[in-house]
């Protein structure tokens, strides 16, 4: 673990995550408990990049620290800035500690800093990283971000806490030392003498990321493209409404994330894990409200993580945006040469949860019955069990096999049911 190098355990998990944000420059939000080991993480990683790093304590620092002091020029037609030894200018790693923490008023100043690396519309040339830490909200002294703040983060990690981390990783920590650690001990801090082996290893992974950033994006570009937009839609039902700056977000991120994993493993490289990987650090929720629920972001990932591997996406979107169960499978009745069973079953299944509520749960067996027998003909046996129970153990009237194949040998009563069905669907609540 690269990470490990820099005397920073325990973060194996978010370590691509982290490499994926140098590759790219994107800002990232660090939350975590106190002691965490946060701010060691951004100066360890400015120190092995070998960037000017400057870490701004934002419970006390004014914004006058953070830009020095305006002085217009000698005709008034432009601002310009004083630096100081602490000021930003000229510093390539910036660290917002305890950014939430900080007044209302100073936080509404770091906009243009954290997204567009400006001040007053003077750019901040040489800033290649920002980052920012904090504590999370049920601490003391906090206040929740701006939304419209939070939303400037690209990624926000959440860091482990100690507990959780293995025996192993707890026992490092407990024997690590770090630069503000006995400091009349003149002990060597630890990660020290691999930071050299460490700047290595970074370099030559951002290096080959880099190199694969083009046939990631030609792979799995549009794919991508594809699952962030139902991703979106499929949130926006559970009321999480994401806007197109954080879907943007979220589309580079798991395609520079999906450059690191590669770089590292081509042998076990799985768009579909890097996916899921991405999306639990690409929103700032927790930062000012309650983080996403993770069974609706499970849900939602679900339910779009089909268009990864499907080539029928605009038949897929028809069928996903048909919110009425019936709609769907009537739907997909209809384009059952254009779509593959298992894309439909995925669809179908998403909504299953949605039957006992929203429709009779006899139409809802009888839409099912009809797809499953328009696809295994007569012998509904045929059917893998792994297709049928999910859709059957939500349908009460339908428990076992034999209810099924009574059902699916029943031509006529098939026949008659989809019309019954069809009917149906103008009476059933959106």
């Amino acid at each position: 673990m690269i990470l490990d190098k820099l005397g920073i355990f325990g973060m194996g998990d978010i370590e691509s995550v982290v490499m994926s944000a140098i590759m790219t420059g994107e800002p990232v939000l660090l939350i975590g408990e106190k002691g965490t080991a946060k701010t060691l993480l951004t100066k360890r990683l400015s120190q092995v990049l070998d960037r000017k790093y400057v870490s701004y304590n934002c419970s006390s620092a004014n914004f006058d620290d953070i830009i020095g002091f305006p002085m217009p020029s000698a005709d008034k037609s432009e601002m310009n800035f004083i630096s100081t030894p602490t000021s930003i200018w000229g510093k390539q790693f910036v660290n917002l500690d305890e950014i939430n923490r900080a007044r209302v008023d100073i936080q509404n100043n770091y906009f243009q800093v954290i997204r567009n690396r400006s001040v007053q519309g003077q750019k901040i040339d040489g800033l290649d990283y920002i980052f920012a830490t904090m504590n999370p909200l049920s601490y003391e002294g906090t206040t929740p971000l701006d939304p419209a703040l939070a939303d400037r983060f690209s990624w926000t990690i959440r860091i482990p806490h100690f507990l959780s981390l293995s025996e192993v990783d707890r026992k490092r920590i407990v024997g690590a030392l770090s630069e503000d650690d006995s400091p009349l001990m003149n002990e060597e801090c630890t990660g020290k003498s691999t930071f050299d082996s460490a700047a290595k290893d970074i370099s030559l992974l951002i290096d080959k990321a880099k190199g694969l950033y083009s046939t990631i994006k030609m792979n799995h570009g549009k794919a991508v493209l594809n699952y962030v937009n139902s991703l979106v839609i499929s949130l926006g039902r559970d009321s999480v409404m994401v806007d197109g700056r954080r879907a943007g977000m979220l589309y580079r991120n798991i395609l520079s994330l999906a450059a690191i994993e590669k770089a590292k493993c081509a042998e076990s490289f799985n768009i579909s894990g890097v996916v899921a990987n991405a999306i639990k650090y690409s929103f700032p929720n927790e930062a000012f409200s309650d983080p996403i629920r993770q069974d609706v972001l499970n849900k939602s990932h679900e339910n779009s993580e089909i268009f990864l591997h499907s080539s029928n996406a605009d038949v897929l979107f028809k069928l996903q945006n048909a919110i009425n169960p019936i709609e769907q499978f009537i739907l997909a009745n209809e384009m059952i040469t254009k779509i593959d069973n298992s894309d439909f079953v995925k669809i179908a299944l998403s909504s299953t949860d949605k039957l006992a509520g929203s429709i009779k749960t006899t139409h809802g067996s009888e839409a099912i019955m009809f797809f499953l027998y328009k696809n295994y003909k007569q012998n509904i046996l045929e059917c893998p069990v792994d297709i049928i129970y999910p859709f059957l153990k939500c349908v009460a009237n339908v428990k076992d096999n034999h209810s099924v194949q009574a059902l699916a040998v029943s031509r006529v009563y098939v026949e008659n049911m989809i019309n019954k069905v069809k009917e149906e669907v103008n009476d059933v609540p959106q």
